[in-house]
């Protein structure tokens, strides 16, 4: 290593130019700071790119929370069984049927005498 006051050759360990007395200062090379940035750069970016998708998905499962509350609310599933009651879409007596079925507004069902399954109301 050189001084960079008077140019001559010293331990690379000196903290000080045993010529001249000059303080040595070890600086950091300009391309282990570019490479720092840069990688710091793509982490930003990254972070950046999860968060975007986060929001998205948060946004979907919020429609999606909605439209099927509004069905579960709106809508009675009748299962062609011979029972009188009406279901949602996701109570386990309708995912496990192999029977028909049809979809009623919940106040139509009431009136033709069908009740709430326990299960999923």
């Amino acid at each position: 290593m050189k001084c960079v006051n008077c140019n001559m050759e010293i331990p690379s360990d000196s903290g000080f130019c045993q010529y001249c007395g000059e303080k040595i200062v070890v600086s950091v090379p300009v391309e282990q700071n570019n490479n720092n940035n840069a990688l710091i750069t793509v982490l930003i970016i990254i972070i950046m790119v999860l968060i975007c998708i986060c929001f998205y998905f948060g946004i979907e499962y919020s429609e999606a929370k909605t439209q099927n509350d509004f069905f579960d609310k709106s809508a009675g599933i009748v299962i062609d069984n011979k029972t009188k009651y009406y279901h949602t879409y996701n109570c386990e007596i309708f995912q496990n049927t192999d029977k028909s079925f049809w979809i009623y507004n919940v106040e139509w069902a009431k009136q033709e005498g069908y009740k709430p399954c326990s299960k999923c109301h």
